[in-house]
């Protein structure tokens, strides 16, 4: 997948315009929405109420998936609150290499034909194989 307008960075930033949104401790994952007609994902995220976020941080964050070619949700933990459902615990990758059985995390820039991992402290996480991902702030 191609990252259009933003880097990642330590596994939980999301960088656009040189100003990094920690997805971990700053923001709460909201939900997604799929159309299947548009090959379109949409991951969103509202700035937490805290007073340790900074004020200059974007309210929100929405990362837009184009030309999603799979996405696959896995269930979440049963015996973890559902609180643990909008924090995410880090992004990581998949590729079809022989040694890769398991989401891996890298902070060089992911090579486009990995498949995105978003995984969450309930043990949930998103798979997500496409053409583009960009950032709406």
């Amino acid at each position: 997948m191609k990252t259009k307008n933003f880097t990642i960075s330590q596994n939980i930033y999301v960088v656009v315009h040189n100003h990094e949104l920690d997805l971990h401790n700053n923001y709460d994952f909201c939900g997604f929405a799929f159309d299947g007609t548009q090959r379109s994902l949409r991951l969103s995220w509202q700035k937490t109420k805290g007073d340790w976020v900074q004020a200059n941080d974007s309210p929100s964050l929405e990362l837009r998936v184009i030309g999603v070619r799979s996405f696959q949700v896995t269930p979440r933990d049963p015996k973890l609150p559902f609180s643990e459902d909008s924090c995410l615990t880090d992004i990581s990758f998949l590729c079809d290499e022989p040694w890769c059985n398991e989401p891996f995390t890298t902070d060089k820039t992911p090579d486009e034909s990995w498949k995105w991992v978003f995984q969450f402290m309930s043990g949930s996480s998103i798979v997500v194989d496409a053409e583009e991902i960009e950032a709406i702030t």
